[in-house]
């Protein structure tokens, strides 16, 4: 084979091994991004999200704010345990109003938010009782243009 042929089968070889390293870098990224949320319709009314530092799992009712931790019970089946809803009665017009998110930066760091009014809330836990309990994030006064 000539020293030209043989370049020239080398850059192919090699643009092929970008090529591929690239789709792999995509494909891990898509399921690394498809393990924090599931994928569904903007109009339904449960999602499920994972949180990757606190390694839970939650069910969201983005119409009424409901969230749910998934837990073992006592026999070691899987169950949804409810953590009561704000109050906050502005999401009940029967479309979507909550969002959940879980940041990959803290790791107490787990809001749900009405998209409708801004109103946002954390995620606590209760010190003597262990209940968990959503505290409201007061919202500072928005600056004059």
């Amino acid at each position: 084979m000539s020293a030209s042929k043989t370049a020239r089968a080398r850059v192919s070889a090699i643009s092929a091994l970008i090529v591929a390293t690239a789709l792999m870098v995509e494909g891990a990224q898509d399921c690394f991004v498809d393990r924090q949320k599931t994928s569904v319709p903007s109009e339904s009314q449960f999602e499920i999200i994972q949180s990757i530092n606190t390694l839970h799992t939650y069910r969201l009712d983005k119409f009424a704010g409901t969230v749910w931790l998934l837990t073992r019970a006592d026999g070691g089946d899987a169950e949804w345990r409810p953590i009561p809803a704000p109050d906050d009665q502005r999401g009940m017009d029967g479309r979507p109003a909550y969002q959940l998110f879980s940041s990959s930066l803290t790791a107490r760091g787990t809001y749900l938010t009405n998209v409708h009014t801004g109103r946002t809330w954390v995620l606590t836990e209760a010190a003597v009782t262990d209940a968990l309990t959503w505290k409201e994030i007061p919202t500072g006064k928005t600056p004059a243009r």
